[in-house]
């Protein structure tokens, strides 16, 4: 059953992969007309109404017609015809792929080699980089996180083995002390048993025997027992003296597996918890803010208190990265970060958003306290004495601010805080949207 379940997944990815190769095939501009046709004759097999073809079939088909592409596009210089009809990809595309995968590495936690290699692409990212080299970067992205999920994975495995290992002993090491506990709990009683007789079938003799020299003869007797008895319960006593040191051995085991236990549980939890902060600035990360943002609108339907959120931009962010290079940038995120956290109360929740933005929830505040709390972060900010490179720098922070009413959406407001501040010509320094 599972060599079939593995034959029939191996089948249905190579009909995804087919599939993507014809579709690949076709949008070939240059592609003649005959083999198009040839490929669109394997596309109609691969239909969900063509079983009897086999998906092995199909690829060999659609090999050769790659091997015959290949050779018209070498005839025509070796360069694809592809390259000159796909459009660029705009500005705007590259500076979202870019900020999606600064985000992603912010949020990744991956010690050692890997997670300095991320670091090292996040810098990279900080800078202006083209199109082709930030496909480049997503590639390295993608397979650090390959490699570092699969790092995790060995220390999850190596913990699992080690424990199965602790429990296998301790249950190998359980099983005898069970047995040789029950075996001396026979002995015990036999000798229980033999002590009661004797003592009650020599006490009769000795009790009734008149004759000195018989008499004598019966105390030797039952002296012989009785140290035969004394004998047995001797060793008796050194095998549960074994049995007692096993069962210290077992529970230095357990204690052991506990042990290795509770530092897993540690480092998981750790782990967990690195994995819902930014790694720079130590705040919420975003997909912890949305997390904990849907657990507080929820409460929000329930009970109706006021809820507000406000999105803070920090102005003109770019010069500092562009100036002073990344490391200040990330110096100036550290310490902008930490003064909104002075401002902050125990229910409010911040996170980082995105390269430069922060966001804030802000439940069971009035308006007009909320609107206090914002321009408070905003003249905190504003008043940090940033030093780089001995030149003094004042840095701002644009907000927007909504409270939640009747019909909002959790995606619905943060669109409508994100709308105003990413029109950056529209919005003032230190401006505060109020919504």
């Amino acid at each position: 059953m599972q060599q079939s379940s593995t034959l029939g997944n191996d089948i249905a990815s190579l009909d995804v992969q087919i599939k993507r190769s014809i579709q690949a095939l076709l949008s070939t501009p240059t592609l003649p007309d005959r083999i198009r046709k040839d490929v669109q004759q394997v596309a109609i097999h691969t239909s969900s109404n063509a079983q009897h073809s086999l998906p092995a079939e199909k690829a060999r088909r659609l090999l050769h017609i790659y091997e015959i592409t290949l050779k018209i596009l070498l005839a025509n210089g070796g360069k694809a015809p592809l390259e000159s009809t796909h459009k660029s990809a705009s500005k705007e595309q590259v500076a979202r792929l870019n900020e999606a995968l600064q985000n992603m590495i912010t949020e990744l936690d991956f010690e050692g080699e890997y997670g300095e290699r991320l670091v090292d692409i996040r810098a990279k990212l900080l800078l202006d980089t083209r199109g082709d080299e930030l496909i480049e970067l997503t590639l390295d992205v993608l397979k650090l996180v390959a490699l570092g999920t699969d790092q995790e994975r060995q220390i999850a495995q190596q913990f699992l083995e080690k424990s199965y290992d602790y429990i296998g002993r301790i249950s190998i090491n359980t099983e005898q002390i069970n047995d040789k506990s029950r075996d001396i709990f026979i002995q015990r009683k036999e000798i229980n048993n033999q002590l009661r007789t004797l003592i009650k079938h020599k006490y009769v003799s000795l009790a009734d025997e008149q004759d000195p020299e018989k008499l004598r003869l019966h105390t030797t007797k039952m002296m012989t027992e009785l140290s035969q008895l004394s004998d047995r319960y001797t060793s008796a006593e050194a095998r549960e003296q074994i049995l007692l040191e096993q069962l210290a051995y077992a529970k230095r085991q357990i204690d052991n597996l506990n042990d290795s236990t509770k530092e897993h549980r540690r480092r998981i939890d750790a782990q967990n918890q690195r994995l819902r902060r930014d790694a720079l600035t130590k705040v919420y990360n975003r997909s912890a803010f949305m997390e904990m943002l849907e657990t507080e609108y929820r409460r929000w339907i329930g009970n109706q208190h006021p809820l507000r959120m406000a999105l803070f931009d920090i102005d003109d962010f770019s010069y500092v990265n562009n100036h002073f290079g990344y490391t200040a940038g990330d110096k100036a995120l550290k310490i902008i970060s930490r003064a909104i956290n002075q401002e902050l109360k125990s229910s409010d929740i911040l996170a980082r958003f995105s390269g430069e933005e922060f966001i804030l929830l802000i439940p069971s505040r009035s308006d007009e306290q909320a609107k206090e709390l914002i321009e408070a972060i905003q003249d905190r900010v504003a008043a940090l004495p940033f030093k780089f490179r001995d030149r003094s720098l004042k840095i701002t922070l644009s907000a927007a601010s909504k409270a939640f009413e009747q019909g909002d959406t959790p995606e619905a407001i943060i669109e409508q805080l994100s709308n105003p501040l990413t029109a950056k010509h529209e919005v003032k320094p230190s401006q505060l949207i109020w919504l």
